[in-house]
């Protein structure tokens, strides 16, 4: 389904990628995401900071899911509870599962 939108900049642009559709699934996924409240206030003060940084909806659509990803999946700990040790844990534990496909092309 296209949608039309209406900005300032041009009265009418197809929005062939339905961004406003991913970006409310983005949204739906954090918060049906298992993980701590305060986290998930966390990523949502940031995407409200994103928004105002003028950041596109794409790229908040991907630093939301992939903020969620991390946490879920490397971070054992709430982000603000997360020291720089626990950081560079899980950063050593994505690198590590990306070189393991790397090496699989």
């Amino acid at each position: 389904m296209v949608r039309l939108l209406t900005s300032c900049m041009s009265p009418k642009r197809v929005d062939i990628h339905n961004y406003d559709e991913g970006y409310i699934a983005s949204l739906n996924y954090l918060e049906r995401a298992e993980i701590p409240k305060q986290d998930k206030n966390l990523i949502r003060k940031f995407n409200d900071i994103c928004g105002l940084e003028k950041l596109s909806k794409p790229r908040r659509m991907k630093l939301i899911n992939s903020l969620v990803l991390f946490r879920i999946n490397y971070l054992n700990v709430d982000f603000k509870k997360a020291t720089r040790n626990d950081l560079q844990k899980s950063i050593l534990k994505l690198e590590n599962f990306n070189n393991i496909f790397a090496h699989c092309s």
